[in-house]
C-alpha cells in the first residue's frame, strides 16, 4: 500500500497542476526558493498542493496568497471532488461487528480515512480533526477545527452525512470523554476507559446506531444508544419495539414492568398498532380508545368497534352507513381533499384515526407515552445527540428515561398522510 514518498505521489498527486489538500500532522515550514526552515505548520492546515512534475520530499504548498514548503509525508491523500452525499456511517471507516477499544475504533477509522478517495483532502483533513478532538483530547483546539472546517469548503448534504452518519463513530469518544451517561444518571451508569463500543452491521435491536459495553464477566452490560440530530426530530419508536423492551428480562423483573402496563390503555393500544397493518391498525386502536370511555364517545361521535371491524376486513369495501356519524362529525373527515361525495377511502379513515391518536397522545391526555416509553428505555436505551456550530465546532447533548419522564410531548406520530399509507404509527419521544 503506498503511504509515503515517491510511490505515493506517483498515485495520489501526479495529476493535475494544483490539488486541494490539507496536512494530516505538524510538519516545519519551509521556504519556497531555498528550503530554509521557517517555522512549524500545524495538523489540519489546509493548502493547496502544487504539482512541480515530479516529486519532492518538501512539497510546495499554497495556503491562501502564500507559497511554502512542507514535509511531503504530511500531506493528506487527497479524493475526488464528490457532489453528492458520500457515506459517513461508521461501516464506511473499516467498523465491522465487533467489540473495540477506544484505541482500535480510533485506529480503524483513522487507517480508513486516510484511504478514502471519495473525500477531498481539506474534508478528509476536517474529518481527522473532529475524530482526533474526541481521541485525543487536548491535542486538538477548537480553532484548529474551525479553521479546518472553513477551509474545506463543506456543502449542506457533507455537513447532514457528518451530523447524522459520522457522529455514530465519534458518539463512543463523546460518551466517555464528557462523561455523558455518568453525569445524565447521577454516576449511577459509568463509562469506564476500558469500555468497549460495538456496531451493528444493520440495526439488529430496537434504537441501536452503536453499544458502549460497560462491566466484564457476569456484570457486563450492553447500553445502547440512539444517535440522533441534535436540532432535528428523532425518529418515531415502533409499538413492537417498546414492548419488546418492556418486556426484557433486565427490564421486567421477572414480568413486574410488564404487568405494571399490562392492563392499561396504552399498552393495549400499541398492541393493536403492533398486531395489525399499518392501515388497519389506528382504526381499529383509535375505536377501541374512544369506546373506552364515555367522555371520548361523546367527543368523537360514531366510531364504533363494529365499525372498525368492517372496515378493517372489507377495505375500501365497507359499509359506509356503519360510520354515518363519524363522518358528519369528524374534522378530518371533513377536510379531506378528495371529492366531498364519494365515501371515504380505506386510507382517508385510517388518517382520520390516527389524528385522533395523535390527538389523545398529546401534552399528557389520557393516551399520553411519556410514562410506559420512559419505563420501556430506562438505563439502557440512551439518545446521545451531536450537532455542529457554524464553525464546525462539535456540539453534544444526551437524554434518558428521565428527560422523558418529564416531557408533557411523548406521543404517537404519524407520517401517513389522506393518500398515503407507507409507515407504522410510533411514539415520538
Amino acid at each position: 500500500m503506498a503511504t509515503t514518498g515517491r510511490a505515493a505521489y506517483l498515485k495520489y498527486f501526479n495529476f493535475g497542476k494544483e490539488i486541494a489538500t490539507t496536512l494530516k500532522k505538524d510538519s516545519p515550514q519551509y521556504n519556497a526558493e531555498d528550503s530554509r526552515t521557517m517555522g512549524t505548520i500545524k495538523k489540519g492546515t489546509v493548502v493547496t498542493y502544487i504539482n512541480e512534475g515530479e516529486y519532492q520530499s518538501k512539497a510546495l504548498v499554497r495556503e491562501d496568497k502564500k507559497l511554502y514548503r512542507v514535509k511531503f509525508d504530511s500531506l493528506a491523500k487527497p479524493g475526488s471532488k464528490a457532489s453528492s452525499r458520500v457515506d459517513l456511517k461508521p461501516q464506511a471507516f473499516g467498523v465491522k461487528e465487533v467489540e473495540y477499544s477506544y484505541d482500535d475504533l480510533y485506529q480503524t477509522a483513522l487507517n480508513t480515512l486516510e484511504e478514502r478517495s471519495d473525500l477531498t483532502g481539506p474534508v478528509k483533513g476536517y474529518l481527522e480533526l473532529l475524530l482526533a478532538y474526541h481521541a485525543e483530547g487536548e491535542q486538538v483546539t477548537t480553532v484548529q477545527l474551525t479553521e479546518a472546517y472553513q477551509g474545506a469548503g463543506i456543502d449542506g448534504q457533507t455537513q447532514k452525512g457528518i451530523i447524522n452518519d459520522f457522529g455514530e463513530l465519534l458518539g463512543p469518544f463523546a460518551v466517555y470523554r464528557d462523561s455523558l451517561i455518568d453525569k445524565a444518571t447521577n454516576q449511577k451508569v459509568k463509562v469506564p476507559q476500558n469500555a468497549k463500543s460495538y456496531f451493528p452491521a444493520r440495526p439488529n435491536e430496537p434504537l441501536m446506531d452503536y453499544g458502549i459495553y460497560i462491566g466484564t464477566g457476569a456484570n457486563k452490560k450492553l447500553l445502547t444508544v440512539s444517535a440522533k440530530a441534535l436540532s432535528s426530530t428523532t425518529n418515531v419508536v415502533k409499538p413492537p419495539d417498546i414492548i419488546m423492551l418492556l418486556s426484557r428480562k433486565e427490564n421486567s423483573s421477572d414480568g413486574q414492568m410488564l404487568r405494571k402496563y399490562k392492563n392499561t390503555i396504552q399498552f393495549k393500544i400499541l398492541e393493536i398498532l403492533a398486531a395489525n397493518s399499518i392501515k388497519n391498525g389506528p382504526i381499529l386502536a383509535a375505536a377501541h380508545l374512544v369506546n373506552s370511555k364515555s367522555s371520548l364517545q361523546k367527543k368523537y361521535p360514531g366510531l364504533t368497534i363494529d365499525a372498525a371491524k368492517d372496515i378493517t376486513s372489507k377495505g375500501d369495501n365497507y359499509d359506509v352507513t356503519k360510520f354515518a356519524t363519524f363522518f358528519e362529525m369528524n374534522e378530518s373527515i371533513k377536510k379531506r381533499p378528495s371529492v366531498k361525495t364519494k365515501k371515504p377511502t380505506h386510507i382517508e379513515v385510517m388518517y382520520a384515526c390516527e389524528k385522533i391518536l395523535t390527538a389523545e397522545s398529546k401534552n399528557r391526555g389520557v393516551l399520553s407515552m411519556h410514562e410506559i416509553f420512559a419505563d420501556a428505555i430506562t438505563q439502557k436505551v440512551y439518545y446521545v445527540k451531536f450537532g455542529l456550530t457554524s464553525s464546525g465546532v462539535p456540539q453534544w447533548a444526551i437524554q434518558t428515561d428521565k428527560d422523558f419522564r418529564q416531557s408533557s410531548n411523548v406521543f404517537l406520530r404519524s407520517k401517513n398522510g389522506y393518500t398515503r399509507a407507507s409507515d407504522r404509527m410510533g411514539v415520538q419521544p
